[in-house]
């Protein structure tokens, strides 16, 4: 290597340095209360929404279907993912990277395991739910024999642990 390519190599590491470094500074007012509030918004009609979902799904006997109980479900995942990654998004807009992070490593590791969880009940949730569909439209005399609450129970539960110990091989050390 000549001396031209090293001082070449050196400045360009240089330039991506100072450009890395910005993401160390505090982003300005204007940006971080508008996000602040749009996150609230999210946070606050997220959680109500579901939680009365939930609420009215179990309350109401008449409401204890098969495709209830997958709404429930999805319910369940999209609350997860707002408790345990909203006000992390939140306190990410108002502290930089060079600010220490107030949490334990196990907090940290709870909160990308419930938001990795959440991600996959819900797709998978989708998925079963969409199959329960297209049986009941294009095999509807199968699909009467065989959609029960007892089944869609059962998914729904093996959804959920198949979802958790999907998201466990994210956090091995």
């Amino acid at each position: 290597m000549n001396n031209t390519t090293f001082l070449q190599n050196t400045s360009e590491l240089a330039l991506e340095h100072d450009a890395w470094s910005d993401f160390s500074k505090p982003h300005p007012l204007y940006i971080v209360l508008p996000v602040t509030l749009i996150y609230s918004i999210i946070f606050l009609t997220g959680v109500l929404g579901n939680v009365i979902t939930c609420i009215v799904i179990s309350n109401h006997r008449s409401m204890h279907t098969a495709t209830n109980y997958y709404l429930f479900s999805l319910a369940i995942s999209d609350l997860l993912l707002l408790i345990s990654g909203v006000p992390q998004e939140i306190y990410n807009t108002w502290y930089t990277w060079e600010a220490p992070y107030p949490f334990t490593e196990t907090i940290c590791i709870l909160q990308g395991f419930a938001a990795e969880t959440s991600a996959n009940a819900t797709v998978l949730t989708i998925t079963a739910f969409t199959v329960e569909r297209y049986m009941a439209i294009c095999h509807p005399f199968l699909s009467h024999t065989m959609s029960k609450l007892s089944r869609a129970i059962k998914f729904i539960l093996a959804i959920w642990v198949i979802s958790m110990c999907m998201a466990v091989p994210q956090y091995h050390h």
